[in-house]
């Protein structure tokens, strides 16, 4: 619903902008669960091999969260990527007014207000909502079922005992647990938070070291002004995701 209220506003571009997004989300998944998988495996066939179980666990776990971090640095810097796509730019004079009347004759600031707002800022919006899918993307859920998502391992000189065995780890560990997945958005959530913030205090420094430059009013202040509305806008869309988390507990997929 929110990409289709974001192709309703974002005007005769938004039916390419989010085409482009929903690829580039499709090839982000793929990518991240075939790397999910391979380390999953590869983390099996060792831990049914190698005596020290507890360390192999250990550095599964690190490669997941190296994946997770570059998931989430991918999703924010994605949903930028998707804000100059769509035509805009940091200055006040690259705002889609027309977007403000979408629907209504004239101007009516309760529904133009959120109208231009969402216009700008809608593809982060959208990057936050849909941070769960990269996380389902990071997750080994069902890759153990694909035909031949372990083909590379099985052709090392591994027996078909260890095979066996390997592969009766990771029917047990299909699924990750709601607490743990929850424990993932928040941190993936971090990820793009910290995004957000070191971009704000960059532009920050630079508007403070060229505050006497001939095109601060034009370059540097509108700059650091979007940035801080980005950062707002990212923020209160964390928070709509997090409330809708909370219900993950209940879920039969999750």
């Amino acid at each position: 619903s929110t990409a289709a209220v974001l192709i309703m506003v974002l005007g005769y571009k938004g039916s390419l902008t989010m085409l482009l997004a929903f690829l580039q989300a499709a090839c982000a998944c793929n990518l991240l669960q075939a790397a999910s998988a391979r380390v999953h495996y590869a983390s099996a066939v060792l831990q049914s091999t190698a005596p020290d179980k507890l360390q192999q666990q250990i550095d599964d776990s690190a490669h997941n969260s190296h994946l997770l971090v570059v998931g989430s640095g991918l999703w924010g810097m994605m949903s930028l990527q998707l804000f100059f796509c769509s035509g805009h730019f940091c200055e006040f004079s690259g705002l889609q007014y027309a977007s403000a009347f979408t629907g209504v004759d004239s101007m009516v600031w309760y529904i133009s207000g959120p109208l231009l707002l969402l216009n700008t800022c809608g593809v982060l919006v959208l990057g936050c909502m849909t941070l769960p899918l990269m996380l389902v993307a990071v997750c080994p859920c069902g890759t153990q079922d694909q035909p031949g998502t372990h083909q590379f391992a099985v052709g090392n000189g591994i027996s078909g005992q260890v095979k066996a065995a390997a592969e009766e780890k990771l029917a047990a560990d299909h699924c990750v647990l709601p607490g743990t997945l929850q424990q993932q958005l928040w941190c993936s959530m971090l990820v793009v938070n910290s995004i957000r913030f070191a971009a704000l205090v960059v532009c920050m420094i630079s508007a403070a070291v060229q505050q006497q430059h001939i095109l601060l009013w034009a370059i540097f202040a509108p700059k650091l002004v979007f940035e801080l509305c980005f950062m707002a806008v990212v923020d209160v869309a964390q928070l709509l995701t997090a409330l809708y988390a909370q219900s993950w507990h209940s879920s039969p997929v999750l």
